[in-house]
Formats: C-alpha cells, structure tokens, sequence
C-alpha cells in the first residue's frame, strides 16, 4: 500500500493528463475488485470531470459514472482529444 504522499503525488502528476479527456478502453485487472465486465462497459465512453484522493484512494469523476479505485489494478485509456 502507497503512503500518502505518493498518493498526492501520483494524483498531482496525473490529473491534468486525465480531466477532460474521454475513456476508450478500461480493464480491471483483479475481477473480484468491482463487477468487472459491467464496469468495463460502463465506463468506456465517460469523460473525466475530476481527479482527487480520498485518503489513500486515488478518485476519478467520471460524467455518469463515478468510481474509487487503488493505484493498483486499474488500468484506463484515454482518447487524445480532450472536450
């Protein structure tokens, strides 16, 4: 498990990659995590609104759907247009 910090950091250098682009493909890597296949569905198609943390927990605020997610095990990419 990150510390804290590293946590901050990661959502420091990630959010302006992330907010505003949309997702093209999402894979979770360890199924029991969430409803994998639906979540997978779900969220290709989303737009990123938002990226913050909560506690050691790294959030990402997608358009209709919204998700916390360790920094392990999640792996989302993104369309190279933003909106």
């Amino acid at each position: 498990m990150p510390e804290l910090p590293e946590v901050e950091t990661v959502v420091r250098i990630i959010r302006p990659k992330l907010e505003g682009r949309t997702v093209t493909a999402a894979r979770v890597r360890w199924r029991r995590t969430v409803g994998a296949r639906n979540f997978e569905a779900k969220v290709v198609g989303a737009r990123v609104v938002r990226v913050w943390r909560r506690a050691k927990f790294i959030v990402a605020g997608l358009l209709q759907i919204l998700r916390a997610t360790r920094v392990e095990g999640f792996r989302v990419e993104l369309s190279e247009h933003r909106k």
